[in-house]
C-alpha cells in the first residue's frame, strides 16, 4: 500500500509556557512502537562524536512511511520491517514533538539536557524468575515515564528469553532463540509507553553480543547502518551533553571466565587479543579527546556494559554464591585508577544490582545500574583486591529500580537519584570528588565533606515536590 504523508511544522506552539516545534506526520503505514536513539552518522573517526538523532520504528508491513528509510527488511525470524530517519543534531534547535502515526516523540538538542535516566538489565531470564509474577520492567519503565525524561541511557541485557539454566553457556542453543517474538515480549512491549518520550542510549550488553541476540540488537538498536554480520567489538562513540561527555564503551565480549593465560602474562587467545588491542585503542582516543576538551573530571563518564573493578577474592564464593570475575586481564587498562585521570566515573550493568565503589586512588568512580528487571544478585562484597585498587567505600543494593543524574552547582558535583520499585521517594546521594555521600530531605546539616551550598542545591531538587 503506497504510503501518505502529510507534514505540517507548527512554528512557536506552547506547551507548559515554553516555545516548541511541533511535527505532524500522518501516514497509512502503521508504525507498532517508535522510539528515538543518538547516533553518529557518517563518522570514520573512533571514537565518533554524536551528531544526529535516530527516529526509528518496527512495523508489521514491508513499507515504511514516507520521509523514512527501510533500516532492516522482514525475515524468518524478524517478520516486521524496521524504518529510519536521521535528523542531524544540528537541526534541533529547540524541544520538539512529532506526531508519527499516532505517536508522540519527543526530541530536544543534547546541549538542553538537564537530567539524564539510567536503566539496565531489564529482560526476564525466565529460567531464574517468574516472567508474569517477578519482573518488574514493565512497572519501572511506566514509572520513569512519568519521570519526564529527557536522556535516557540503557546500560544492556534487554532479553534473557530462551536462556535455560542448563544452557547458560551454549551458546547456539540461545541463538536459537533470537527472533522479533523474544524482543517483543521482553523489551518493546514493556517500555513502549517509555520508548518515544526521550531519546535512547544503547549499550550492547553480553547477551548482546556475537553469537547470542547480536541480530536483534544490530538492526534494532545498533549504530549506523544495520549490517548483517556480527562484530566482536562496536564502534566507540561519545554522546555529549550539556558539555558532559559519556564514552560508550562496548564490552560484552570482555570475558575473564574465558580468557587463557599464559605463564608469560599474555592472553593465549587471539582472538581476545585483538578485542583488547581494540579496547585499548578506542580508551586511548576517549583520554584525547578529555586531555584536548581540558574538561573537569567530573564531566567525563565510561558507560560500558561490563564493570571494569569487581570482587576478585581467592574464592569465587567468597563474592557470592555463584561468583563474579573481574576483568582482570581483558580490562588489563583499568587496572590502575591512576591511568584514567581526567575520567570521574564509569556507568555500567551486568551486575543486577545497584551498587557504587570509590576508590582511595582517586580514580574513576564506579556506578553499577543492573536492576531493571533481571532477577537480581545477592549482595556482593566489593572489596578490590589484587588490582591495586582499594575501595574507599562502596554501597550494594539488591533492590529493583533506575537512576537520575543530575548535574549540581558547582559544576563538578551530581545529584544521583535511586528510585526503587514500588517505593514512593527515592534514595539521594550527592557524588564529588568520586565519591557519594547519602543525604536526605529530612537531614538538617550537609555530610561531612559536602558544602552548605552544595547540600541545599541538592535538597532543593527532591525535597521541594520536584520529581
Amino acid at each position: 500500500m503506497r504510503s501518505l504523508l502529510v507534514l505540517t511544522l507548527l512554528l512557536s506552539a506552547c506547551q507548559n509556557g515554553k516555545s516548541v516545534d511541533s511535527q505532524t506526520i500522518t501516514t497509512e503505514t502503521q508504525l507498532d512502537y517508535v522510539w528515538s536513539q543518538v547516533v553518529a552518522s557518517g563518522s570514520l573517526k573512533e571514537p565518533a562524536l554524536v551528531n544526529a538523532i535516530a527516529i526509528r520504528g518496527v512495523t508489521r508491513g514491508s513499507s515504511c512511511p514516507v520521509g523514512m528509510s527501510v533500516r532492516g527488511k522482514s525475515s524468518e525470524n524478524y517478520p516486521v520491517t524496521v524504518c529510519e530517519k536521521i535528523i542531524a543534531l544540528k537541526d534541533i534547535s529547540r524541544k520538539e514533538v512529532y506526531h508519527i502515526a499516532g505517536h508522540k516523540l519527543h526530541l530536544r538538542p543534547l546541549s538542553e539536557v538537564e537530567h539524564i535516566h539510567v536503566i539496565g538489565d531489564t529482560g526476564c531470564h525466565d529460567g531464574k524468575q517468574s516472567c508474569k509474577s517477578e519482573w518488574p520492567f514493565k512497572e519501572l519503565a511506566d514509572s520513569l515515564a512519568s519521570k519526564r525524561p529527557q536522556l535516557i541511557i540503557h546500560t544492556g541485557d534487554y532479553l534473557y528469553y530462551g536462556a535455560r539454566r542448563h544452557e547458560e553457556n551454549d551458546y547456539r542453543a540461545e541463538k536459537a532463540r533470537d527472533g522479533w517474538s523474544y524482543w517483543k515480549r521482553d523489551f518493546f512491549d514493556p517500555a513502549k509507553k517509555l520508548l518515544p518520550l526521550a531519546p535512547w542510549v544503547f549499550t550492547r550488553g553480553n547477551h548482546e553480543g556475537c553469537p547470542r541476540r547480536d541480530y536483534g540488537y544490530r538492526l534494532f538498536l545498533g549504530q549506523g547502518e544495520f549490517q548483517m554480520e556480527c562484530t566482536d567489538v562496536d564502534t566507540s562513540y561519545i554522546v555529549d551533553v550539556s558539555g558532559d561527555s559519556f564514552l560508550m564503551w562496548d564490552t560484552s565480549l570482555a570475558n575473564d571466565l574465558e580468557v587463557e593465560v599464559e605463564s608469560n602474562g599474555k592472553l593465549a587467545s587471539k582472538e581476545i587479543e585483538a578485542i583488547v588491542v581494540r579496547l585499548k585503542k578506542q580508551l586511548n582516543g576517549y583520554r584525547h579527546f578529555v586531555n584536548t576538551s581540558k574538561r573537569q573530571e567530573a564531566s567525563n563518564f565510561i558507560v560500558t556494559h561490563r564493570p571494569p573493578w569487581g570482587c576478585r577474592p581467592k574464592s569465587l564464593s567468597e563474592c557470592f554464591p555463584g561468583g563474579y570475575l573481574v576483568n582482570k586481564y581483558v580490562l588489563a587498562e583499568l587496572r590502575y585508577g591512576a591511568s584514567l585521570r581526567g575520567i570521574g566515573y564509569t556507568i555500567s550493568g551486568h551486575n543486577h544490582n545497584f551498587s557504587m565503589t570509590s576508590f582511595a586512588d582517586r580514580g574513576p568512580m564506579q556506578i553499577i545500574v543492573g536492576n531493571g528487571g533481571t532477577k537480581l544478585m545477592p549482595k556482593t562484597n566489593h572489596m578490590i583486591s589484587n588490582l591495586r585498587r582499594k575501595a574507599r567505600s562502596s554501597l550494594s543494593l539488591t533492590e529493583y529500580g533506575y537512576v537520575r543524574l543530575k548535574k549540581l552547582s558547582p559544576k563538578r558535583s551530581w545529584l544521583i537519584s535511586l528510585h526503587l520499585h514500588e517505593k514512593k521517594d527515592p534514595h539521594l546521594f550527592i557524588i564529588a570528588d568520586r565519591n557519594y555521600f547519602p543525604i536526605s530531605c529530612a537531614d538538617k546539616r550537609p555530610p561531612r565533606g559536602i558544602s552548605s551550598k552544595l547540600f541545599k542545591a541538592a535538597r532543593s531538587e527532591f525535597c521541594q515536590g520536584v520529581p
